[in-house]
């Protein structure tokens, strides 16, 4: 392992003091490489983090598109359907719905 050297504040100090004595028998060099672990596991768990959120925004950008495409499938469809019913109608009730409108 190489050695380094860094400058901490008071408040620093002494919370990382707590820390080695409570989780590394006083040992601060051990409860320094422990955070430092710790901060880069939390950094790698947060880039996780973010790219799931953005697959699941991806994902519900594709729900809302069949979403909408299946809307527009329905409405195509009644259409056809009012449309083969006017054509197999008999020319009294297409007349009778010119005049009173089809409900």
């Amino acid at each position: 392992m190489q050695s380094i050297t860094i400058k901490l504040s008071s408040e620093t100090i002494d919370s990382l003091n707590s820390i080695a004595e409570a989780e590394h028998d006083g040992n601060r060099s051990d409860a320094v490489r422990e955070l430092l672990s710790k901060g880069m596991d939390y950094d790698a768990l947060e880039a996780r983090h973010k790219e799931a959120q953005q697959q699941l925004r991806a994902v519900n950008a594709r729900q809302e598109d069949v979403g909408e495409l299946v809307e527009h499938v329905e409405r195509e469809r009644e259409l056809q359907q009012r449309e083969r019913e006017r054509r197999d109608a008999p020319i009294w009730q297409r007349a009778k719905w010119w005049v009173l409108g089809r409900s």
